[in-house]
C-alpha cells in the first residue's frame, strides 16, 4: 500500500494488550482530507488491493476507520523508532 502512494506515511502500528484483545490499530498520516479521499478512490479501483481485502476478509471480524485531527496543543505526532507503550483513549 505504501509503495503505491509516496505521500502516505505510516505513523504507527499498535496491538492491544489490555481491553479488546486481538485488536490492531494502524495510524496513517495524510496531508489533508483531499489526499485521503483521492487515495481511497484509487484503492477502490486497485485490483491488488481488492484481492488482498478478499483474502483477509475471513480473518477479520470488524473493521472501523476514523478521521482524526490532531490537537494543536499536542502538535503533530512524530514517528519514533524506539519501542514504547501507548495508551489510546477516546472521549465522546
Amino acid at each position: 500500500m505504501i509503495n503505491k502512494n509516496p505521500n502516505l506515511k505510516l505513523a504507527g502500528s499498535f496491538r492491544s494488550e489490555i481491553g479488546l484483545l486481538d485488536t490492531y490499530v494502524h495510524l496513517w498520516h495524510y496531508k489533508n482530507y483531499a489526499d485521503y479521499s483521492d487515495w481511497f478512490e484509487k484503492l477502490k479501483r486497485d485490483n491488488d488491493h481488492q484481492t488482498f481485502n478478499n483474502r483477509i476478509a475471513k480473518y477479520v471480524k470488524k473493521r472501523e476507520t476514523q478521521i482524526c485531527l490532531s490537537f494543536t496543543f499536542w502538535g503533530t505526532p512524530q514517528v519514533r523508532n524506539e519501542q514504547h507503550i501507548y495508551e489510546m483513549r477516546s472521549y465522546t
